[in-house]
């Protein structure tokens, strides 16, 4: 995030929800809120099924909507299993700065046809690195393009 103004869990979540497909191998399919409900109300084991999606539905309605600022860890590390995100995303600014560079290189790279086989070394990169070698890629693609 270039502005370094600090984002809220619904401008978080919200980025994922766009970006973060269900499957690498479906880059088009998104998770939706009857996701997210199902994988915080798992974490409920004690609780009946419905009491456990009714407590998931009302937390992260609160959450979303700002009225509540209790981020249950159990809720945010199931949050960041689905998405597969550092479990630190929400409450960290910077992971969830350089999460989101990752996404977006990803994303970028993916609507170019790209596609990375095997172990990509991306996730290691720093944040600056990542995004000069997306300059570059875009680059080369847009004058070289229909030849690859």
């Amino acid at each position: 995030m270039s502005s370094g103004a600090r984002r809220g869990f619904a401008e978080k979540l919200d980025a994922l929800l766009a970006a973060v497909p269900r499957k690498a191998s479906s880059p088009g399919v998104r998770f939706t809120t009857a996701d997210i409900i199902e994988a915080l109300a798992s974490v409920d084991a004690d609780d009946t099924e419905a009491g456990a999606i009714r407590s998931a539905e009302e937390w992260l309605a609160a959450m979303r909507s700002g009225t509540s600022s209790e981020a249950d860890p159990r809720y945010l590390r199931a949050l960041a299993a689905l998405f597969r995100v550092p479990p630190n995303y929400f409450d960290d600014d910077l992971v969830a700065a350089q999460v989101d560079a990752r996404i977006a290189f990803t994303v970028a790279t993916a609507s170019r046809g790209i596609r990375f086989l095997g172990p990509c070394r991306a996730s290691s990169m720093d944040v600056e690195l990542l995004h000069d070698l997306h300059v570059l890629l875009v680059d080369v693609l847009d004058r070289h393009g229909s030849q690859l």
